[in-house]
């Protein structure tokens, strides 16, 4: 019921509106919003990744706690049963 109804209107609508109800809200950002913020890049804490298939992208790094910005990615995200093996083991 809420889906349907906050689709009637666009989050720059529905913000002012909830905000003046004192109803603790934020937007959420799409990939994109969140890669090209300039807040975020500003602060250090978009990192460049390399991936063996996805290639160079964009990434929200981690950098809680770091004031010299985002902490470095040692390793890309596993690809799709990378480990498998390594977690299974033979199970033949």
């Amino acid at each position: 019921m809420l889906g349907a109804c906050f689709r009637t209107r666009t989050t720059a609508e529905w913000m002012p509106l909830l905000d003046a109800a004192d109803i603790l809200c934020a937007p959420v950002a799409t990939y994109d919003e969140v890669v090209t913020s300039p807040q975020l890049t500003a602060r250090g804490r978009i990192a460049e990744v390399a991936h063996p298939k996805a290639g160079r992208f964009r990434a929200l790094g981690f950098g809680l706690g770091r004031s010299e910005g985002v902490a470095p990615l040692r390793h890309p995200a596993p690809t799709q049963g990378q480990h498998t093996d390594e977690i299974v083991g033979d199970a033949g």
